[in-house]
């Protein structure tokens, strides 16, 4: 299983839901005769990846992007 939906909004973040929703996520995987379970995170996201943490979840694999911005000087 991948679990490839999930955040909390801004506004309330802090207050363990995170957590809370990566059990129930762990539950019904578990209740669905899952034995694994996967996500992608974004190294920059630190709540997230704490979050994760805190329910056991190791990091098992590290793939960088890169992206190129371009800016644009405005013409005259």
């Amino acid at each position: 299983y991948h679990d490839f939906i999930s955040g909390v909004y801004k506004g309330f973040t802090g207050k363990g839901l995170a957590v809370c929703m990566t059990y129930r996520i762990i539950e019904e995987v578990r209740d669905k005769g899952g034995q694994f379970l996967t996500t992608d995170i974004s190294s920059n996201n630190i709540a997230s990846l704490q979050s994760r943490y805190k329910c056991g979840f190791t990091v098992v694999e590290t793939t960088y992007v890169y992206i190129k911005h371009n800016s644009r000087e405005k013409e005259e």
